[in-house]
């Protein structure tokens, strides 16, 4: 019996291993299914590349079209508007008739945009139709533009004169366009033509159409415009300061102060700026008052502004506060000033005229909002009545402030 069973083992674990080695084995059909989905797979992938090679180039090509326009707004190809027909716009072979009819558009947009280049568009729709011409010499199939017989016609019964031809072509990592003007005339004669070539890698800098302007103020302006940098800022800021009350003192009115300023940085990086500012603040029956300040700041958040992020900077800075009203008590010298008693038995309103010095740190937004803390040390107030939040021996922060601002 144990012989037989060591048989009947040894023939279960062999129907195992060749169940197993079966269901290992691939079938001809998977290995299509495989190949196939690889070659889907490559085809998808071509075809992302090619979308992105295409939207490159349409944007490179765009740009030849604005220097070509601009070339010509400078240095016009006629003396006075002159009307034409868009006799033909060819693209690299591959990139298909979308990319002709975007370009097309945009030539037209272009040429509206800028009369300045003395070309004027005009619709021709036998130009560019098929036509059918026999004759004893044979018979001839193009369109209207092709045909020599039907050129002084089409010339004759449009009224126009000259037509334009596009060429884009890739040459190597280059796209150069062609650009011809030629005459409605047997030959096609040429009137003006321009080469314009550029890196197809190279990134691409499209301008406003209205007007154009040269590649070397579009591309200025547009980084000024992204990076913010301009040369000056108008910020209007609301800022609220709170006094810390002395032992034993009444507490200080908070006062709410507007300003508005010019500021502007010393660097291209922005990292170092300084500006002033006039505010005034007012509280019906309390205070009214005015203050002249300025500042001087610093980049900390990084290197350069960020375009990405916002920006902080810290700020030091010093002022003049002139306060009117019973609020501005709290500011008077102690005991109060041979000028402060005639004012009051003259029933004057109390007055108080200080300076102050503040440090803080304030967050930016594409010099857009921002918003800041700072103290601010009052020397000249009298102790007695205006506390201190931070005594640093030399400096005495006797004032926290909240500031949030606009900038123009």
């Amino acid at each position: 019996m144990a012989p037989l069973r060591r048989l009947g083992l040894s023939l279960a674990f062999a129907a195992f291993g060749l169940f197993g080695s079966l269901a290992s084995c691939t079938t001809p059909r998977a290995l299509a299914q495989n190949s196939l989905d690889a070659n889907y797979e490559a085809l998808a992938t071509a075809e992302s590349l090619r979308t992105q090679v295409a939207s490159q180039i349409q944007l490179v090509a765009s740009g030849l079209l604005d220097e070509l326009i601009f070339q010509w707004s400078e240095a016009p190809p006629f003396e006075a508007a002159t009307p034409l027909v868009v006799g033909g716009l060819s693209v690299p072979y591959g990139l298909g008739t979308g990319l002709s009819s975007l370009l097309e558009n945009h030539l037209f947009t272009l040429l509206l945009g800028n009369p300045r280049a003395h070309l004027t568009p005009v619709h021709c729709p036998a130009c560019t139709s098929l036509f059918v011409v026999a004759s004893p010499s044979g018979t001839t199939l193009g369109r209207g533009l092709e045909t020599p017989e039907k050129i002084s016609d089409l010339a004759a019964a449009s009224g126009v004169r000259h037509a334009l031809f596009l060429d884009f072509e890739a040459e190597g990592a280059s796209l150069v366009l062609r650009a011809k003007i030629t005459g409605l005339q047997k030959g096609l004669p040429i009137v003006a033509a321009k080469t314009i070539s550029t890196s197809s890698s190279s990134p691409a800098l499209l301008r406003d159409a209205r007007p154009l302007r040269s590649a070397a103020d579009a591309r200025k302006e547009y980084l000024d415009l992204l990076a913010g940098r301009d040369r000056f800022f108008f910020p209007l800021r609301a800022i609220t300061r709170i006094y810390a009350a002395a032992s034993g003192a009444a507490t200080v009115a908070p006062f709410v102060w507007f300003e508005v300023g010019a500021e502007s940085f010393f660097t291209q990086e922005q990292l170092w700026g300084g500006g002033v500012s006039l505010g005034i603040t007012s509280l019906r029956g309390l205070h009214e008052g005015w203050s002249a300040n300025a500042r001087l700041m610093r980049l900390v958040s990084g290197r350069t502004r960020s375009l990405t992020r916002p920006d902080v900077y810290l700020f030091a800075g010093g002022g003049v506060l002139d306060i009117r009203g019973e609020n501005a008590r709290p500011f008077q010298r102690s005991p109060s000033s041979q000028a402060d008693l005639v004012r009051e038995l003259d029933g004057k309103e109390p007055r108080a005229s200080v300076a102050t010095w503040r440090l803080g740190a304030e967050v930016r937004i594409k010099n857009r909002f921002s918003a800041g803390l700072f103290g601010e040390a009052v020397p000249s107030a009298p102790t007695a009545r205006i506390g201190s939040y931070v005594d640093l021996g030399v400096l005495s922060i006797r004032c926290a402030g909240l500031e949030v601002g606009l900038w123009f």
